[in-house]
């Protein structure tokens, strides 16, 4: 699938960014990162880094402070 890149000047050097599973072109930052298109994320059940606990962690003294 070839796709024209209408917001690509001619002869940018860059190539474009495509799915790595469907060949699509790619839109987001995060789809860019991964190298894979939303669905294909949402196919596959992969996320990004879990959300961190809100609130605070009970953690004990560190020894001689």
């Amino acid at each position: 699938m070839t796709d024209p890149l209408l917001d690509v000047p001619p002869g940018d050097p860059r190539p474009p960014a495509v799915c790595r599973l469907c060949g699509r072109r790619l839109t987001t930052t995060v789809a860019r990162q991964w190298q894979l298109g939303e669905g294909c994320r949402e196919k596959l059940h992969i996320r990004e880094a879990p959300t961190p606990r809100v609130g605070g962690v009970q953690q004990d003294a560190l020894p001689g402070l």
